[in-house]
């Protein structure tokens, strides 16, 4: 998860929301999941609403939870690749930021 590796200052829209996907592998609340991820608030939404990244379940207490939809494991399975291929290939610490400033 690229919280815990490189810190917010060094995520794309592909990390945060892969970041998104490998949080509601568990399901949770949305308040903590946009804390835990520091998502914009279009960003998040759209995770959890119009890409079918994500699911809603309730839980016992019937709260609102988001969980990872196959397609959002789909994502991840194809995310992890192509940071593997990446990082065989360029050493990703290495990439500036004003080299990705246009990605």
């Amino acid at each position: 998860m690229m919280i815990m590796e490189h810190g917010y200052s060094n995520r794309n829209v592909y990390d945060i929301i892969a970041d998104i996907l490998t949080l509601c592998k568990t399901p949770m609340k949305k308040t903590p999941l946009r804390n835990r991820v520091s998502a914009s608030e279009k960003l998040l939404n759209y995770c959890l609403n119009e890409a079918g990244l994500i699911e809603t379940v309730l839980d016992d207490e019937n709260n609102i939870l988001y969980h990872t939809t196959m397609r959002g494991l789909e994502y991840l399975r194809v995310y992890e690749s192509l940071r593997e291929i990446m990082r065989k290939r360029i050493p990703i610490e290495t990439i500036s930021e004003s080299t990705t400033a246009g990605w």
